[in-house]
C-alpha cells in the first residue's frame, strides 16, 4: 500500500534526492517561491537550480494551505500526481490503441507495480514529471486529430512545464509522439 510507511523519514530510499527536494520545498515554505531558490547542497552561493520547481512549489503551497507536515504534503502531491496520470493512460489506451476492457489490466498493473508504489509516495518530482509527460502525450494525440487553439495551448503548456520540471521525461514523452 502507498500509505505504508507514510510517516517514516524521507530518507527511506534515495535519501539524497528526496532530502534535496524537501530542502527546496522547505525554503519555499519559509521564504516564498523563487526561481533562484536556495539549495544548500553544493556550497556557496547556495543556489544551483536543478529543475523548475513545479513539485516543490506545489508541496510548499499545500503545506502552507493545510498546515500539515512538509513530508506528508510531499507524499500527498506525489501520490495525487501519480493517480492523476491514470485517466490519461486510460484515455490513451482507449483512443490510441483501441483497447476495450483490456486497458483495465494495464491500469491495475500500474497500480500494483512496486516501482510505482515506491515512487508515488516519495518526496520526489518524478510523479509530477510523469503526470505532465503523460498528459502531454494525450494532448498531442488530441491536437493531431483536432488542431484547435485549446488543444494547441494545452499541448504547449504541458510540454513547456514538463520540460522545465524534468527535461529527461520530456525526451521520453516527445519520443512517444514521433510517428513510426
Amino acid at each position: 500500500s502507498v500509505l505504508q510507511g507514510w510517516s517514516r523519514p524521507i530518507a527511506d530510499f534515495n535519501p539524497w534526492r528526496q532530502s534535496q527536494t524537501a530542502i527546496t520545498a522547505w525554503y519555499f515554505l519559509r521564504d516564498g517561491f523563487s526561481l533562484a531558490y536556495t539549495i544548500p547542497v553544493l556550497g556557496p552561493p547556495w543556489s544551483l537550480p536543478f529543475e523548475f520547481p513545479t513539485y516543490q512549489g506545489l508541496v510548499a503551497g499545500l503545506a502552507s494551505l493545510t498546515g500539515a507536515p512538509l513530508e506528508s504534503c510531499g507524499r500527498a502531491v506525489s501520490l495525487a500526481a501519480f493517480y492523476g496520470t491514470l485517466p490519461a493512460v486510460n484515455l490513451l489506451l482507449k483512443r490510441v490503441l483501441g483497447l476495450g476492457w483490456e486497458r483495465w489490466f494495464v491500469l491495475s498493473f500500474l497500480l500494483l507495480s512496486p516501482t510505482y508504489i515506491s515512487w508515488s509516495r516519495a518526496f520526489s518530482i518524478e510523479s509530477t514529471a510523469l503526470l505532465l509527460g503523460i498528459w502531454y502525450i494525450f494532448w498531442f494525440h488530441r491536437w493531431i486529430l483536432r488542431p484547435t487553439p485549446v488543444n494547441g495551448a494545452a499541448l504547449l503548456i504541458l510540454g513547456i512545464l514538463g520540460a522545465l520540471t524534468k527535461v529527461t521525461t520530456l525526451f521520453l514523452c516527445a519520443a512517444a509522439t514521433v510517428p513510426i
